[in-house]
């Protein structure tokens, strides 16, 4: 985390806001705040990249379903029953 003075804060603060990076905040070398951004362009970068691999695996889930005749109902419900516990396996 950064560390900037009130003064600096308030005189950069576009700038500081901007980086996306938390900062602490300090008056007389006591912390009077903390910043801290709850979406910076990194994790929207990597919120696209999930979407966009998201995308490919349910293409290929669909392309493989369609190769063994399931409808997309019945791939959805063997998705859902392996995540059910089986009773006979172990830990279930």
């Amino acid at each position: 985390m950064d560390r900037i003075g009130i003064c600096e804060f308030r005189d950069k603060a576009t700038y500081y806001l901007s980086a996306g990076r938390p900062l602490g905040i300090y008056r007389n070398n006591e912390l009077i705040g903390v910043y801290v951004p709850l979406q910076t362009a990194d994790t929207t970068e990597r919120r696209e990249r999930l979407r966009r691999s998201l995308e490919k695996v349910e293409a290929l889930l669909l392309q493989v379903a369609g190769r063994h005749g399931l409808s997309e109902e019945e791939l959805a419900g063997l998705i859902e029953s392996a995540d059910t516990p089986q009773k006979d396996a172990p830990g279930g």
